[in-house]
C-alpha cells in the first residue's frame, strides 16, 4: 500500500517542482536590457528683436550651424579633449551635464558655460572638451538671408558603462 502512495507523492511534487515555469523556451534569449544611453536633442535659440531675449527655433537637418571641421572630426576632436574626471568615476557619479553654447553671427564660439551641472569636475571636463572641439567655429546659421547669433542647450553624458 505504500508503494502507490509514494509513487502519487513523487509525481505530484515532480509536476508542481518540474514545471514551474511561466517562460517559453528559448534557444536564443534576447537581451532585456541594452544599456543604451541616449541623450535629448540639441535646443537652438536666437534673438529675434536684437533685444538680449532668447528664443526657441526650430530647425531641420539641413538648417542647424555644422562644425566646420565637419560633424565626424568635431565628434574625434571632442572625445580626445574628453576626460572622465577621476574623482567622478571613484564616487561613481553618472548623468547628464547640459551645456549653453554661445555661437555669434560669423560661426566662432563665444561662450561654454554649465546650465545644469553634474559635478564641478563633470561640468568643467565638459564645458573643456566642448570648447577646444569647436575651436574651429561653425558655419554660420542663416535667418531670413542674414547670418545670425544663437545659442544651443546641448547635453553631454557621463556613463561609467
Amino acid at each position: 500500500m505504500k508503494c502507490p502512495i509514494t509513487l502519487f507523492l513523487f509525481l505530484l511534487s515532480l509536476i508542481h517542482f518540474g514545471c514551474n515555469t511561466t517562460k517559453p523556451f528559448e534557444n536564443n534569449p534576447k537581451p532585456t536590457n541594452t544599456n543604451k544611453k541616449t541623450l535629448p536633442k540639441t535646443i537652438y535659440f536666437i534673438d529675434i528683436d536684437i533685444d538680449g531675449s532668447y528664443e526657441i527655433i526650430e530647425l531641420d537637418e539641413i538648417q542647424k550651424p555644422q562644425p566646420n571641421q565637419g560633424k565626424q572630426q568635431f565628434t574625434i576632436d571632442f572625445y580626445r579633449a574628453f576626460r572622465y574626471p577621476a574623482s567622478a568615476r571613484t564616487n561613481s557619479i553618472e548623468g547628464i551635464v547640459i551645456l549653453e553654447v554661445v555661437v555669434n553671427s560669423s560661426g566662432k564660439v563665444t561662450s561654454v558655460i554649465t546650465k545644469k551641472g553634474l559635478s564641478s569636475d563633470c561640468d568643467q571636463a565638459a564645458e573643456k572638451a566642448y570648447f577646444v572641439a569647436s575651436q574651429l567655429g561653425f558655419q554660420p546659421l542663416i535667418i531670413n538671408n542674414k547670418p545670425t547669433k544663437f545659442k544651443m542647450e546641448l547635453c553631454v553624458g557621463f556613463w561609467l558603462d
